[in-house]
């Protein structure tokens, strides 16, 4: 054996490992090495519901921290990550988030060379308030930030190019996003009731807009799409109530079902030539919405 692995009580391997008990409390400095091995992994559920820990320490030489490490930390207000770590959680939809459930956890320093934030990395992390992400870092994961009612603002870095499903599901306090260039893929769901937001501006590199990617942010005032984007999916902003004009860029080609659904005070939407279908009830409930001129290609 070479390393050693911090484990949970869900370890069944052979490798040297160290269990760590659930009646954890306080402070915790994880050591560099453990009976002269190096701790190199910290495992799957390793930290999970330690309900008294306040904060850890994790050691310079950690390479990664598996899912659901430290979720359900009810008391965790403080963590160190090495810079060393490449991994945090798993790549699965349905792996559990690393810092999930951890109510108390205000903001924390990600390693400068992760790339990617794994599923319900932060899921019900209500405390949740700031985070700056890493320059390397180039998807978010689904779920990644569900219900993280405190968050106000968050730029995402150059670099990312996809934010998964349900990413920012619910985040009511968030009013600020900045969304980089290179941004190519906006999930289903991504921005789904983030009733603060007030702007949307997605960057001409996105050629995908999931379906209700914006549902419900009843604060959107403001809203750019991009000029490659060819189809909006159904209900994209459906009840964004506060939404006044849209201008539909040109190259759009479809706009889909309950799309633009109960946005009611929208008032003006600027169609582009090249629209050719709206689908049922893109803009039911609309009843600001007056004379709207269509495009002489439309087919239905």
């Amino acid at each position: 054996p070479t390393a050693v692995k911090i484990v949970g009580n869900r370890w069944n391997g052979t490798n040297p490992c160290v269990a760590i008990p659930k009646e954890t409390a306080g402070a915790l400095v994880v050591p560099t090495h453990i009976a002269g091995l190096p701790v190199r992994v910290i495992g799957e559920g390793a930290f999970a519901n330690c309900k008294r820990l306040e904060r850890i320490d994790l050691p310079d030489g950690v390479i990664a921290i598996e899912s659901e490490a430290l979720c359900g930390c009810e008391v965790l207000r403080e963590v160190r990550i090495p810079d060393t770590v490449r991994t945090l959680g798993g790549r699965a939809p349905w792996a559990g988030g690393v810092f999930a459930d951890c109510p108390n956890l205000r903001t924390l320093r990600l390693p400068a060379g992760l790339t990617r934030l794994g599923a319900h990395m932060f899921d019900g992390c209500t405390a949740l308030e700031t985070l700056d992400l890493p320059t390397g870092l180039t998807e978010i994961g689904e779920w990644c930030f569900n219900a993280c009612t405190a968050l106000r603002r968050i730029v995402i870095p150059e670099g990312v190019r996809r934010i998964g499903e349900w990413a920012f599901n619910e985040c009511k306090a968030l009013r600020e996003v900045v969304l980089p260039q290179s941004l190519r893929v906006i999930e289903e769901c991504a921005f789904w009731e983030c009733e603060s937001l007030r702007a949307a501006v997605l960057p001409d590199g996105v050629w995908y807009l999931g379906e209700a990617a914006f549902h419900d942010c009843s604060s959107l005032v403001e809203l750019r799409l991009p000029a490659g984007l060819e189809r909006l999916q159904d209900r994209s902003f459906t009840d964004c109530t506060a939404l006044r004009e849209v201008v539909l860029p040109e190259g759009l080609r479809e706009i889909g079902t309950a799309c633009f659904r109960d946005c009611t005070a929208l008032e003006r939407v600027t169609f582009p030539e090249s629209l050719r279908v709206i689908g049922r009830f893109a803009f039911y409930g609309d009843d600001a919405l007056h004379c709207p001129v269509f495009p002489a290609g439309l087919e239905r």
